[in-house]
């Protein structure tokens, strides 16, 4: 006898119960080995935390959390993103000054 497909909402319960499964101190460790995984592929491209920390933080991960992973404190972090934004709003800056004045 042929069985009977799950419709979309059984599946989507069956997801829910299984997520459930996980409590939150397990994701979070799973998230950061994610994060460690994705720094070792890219190994090559990443030599020193400066170029580590907005790497990581464009996949999502907090300051807390790529502190965790760089074995480094949640405040160098910040500066270190900190300084980031700076310069980059300076560039940005340069630019549209640069366009608005044509030579």
């Amino acid at each position: 006898m042929a069985r009977k497909k799950k419709s979309t909402n059984q599946v989507a319960e069956d997801s829910a119960v299984s997520a459930q499964i996980f409590d939150n101190a397990e994701l979070k460790r799973i998230s950061l080995c994610l994060g460690v995984l994705a720094l070792r592929l890219g190994h090559h491209k990443f030599k020193q935390d400066k170029d580590r920390i907005p790497f990581l933080s464009n996949l999502g991960f907090d300051r807390h959390e790529i502190a965790a992973i760089l074995d480094t404190t949640p405040l160098s972090v910040s500066v270190v993103l900190t300084n980031l934004k700076k310069k980059s709003n300076k560039k940005t800056k340069q630019n549209a000054e640069n366009q608005s004045n044509p030579a």
